[in-house]
């Protein structure tokens, strides 16, 4: 028997995770909303959040 193919499943589970990312943040932001956290909180968030994935993705896709 053979031993995964460890890239591919990697890039399968970060296919998966971005699929969903939308919605989990999405809610997350409602969250922030619906608590009545500040603007600035809900910007802050909503750029970081993206910002943190797009390098570590970035990282991530240098190294295939």
């Amino acid at each position: 028997m053979s031993a995964p193919n460890t890239k591919a499943i990697s890039a399968a589970s970060r296919d998966k995770f971005l699929a969903v990312w939308p919605g989990l943040r999405d809610e997350l932001l409602g969250y922030l909303d619906n608590e009545n956290m500040p603007k600035d909180a809900h910007d802050w968030f909503k750029r970081v959040s993206w910002t943190l994935f797009g390098v570590e993705l970035r990282c991530q896709d240098s190294l295939s």
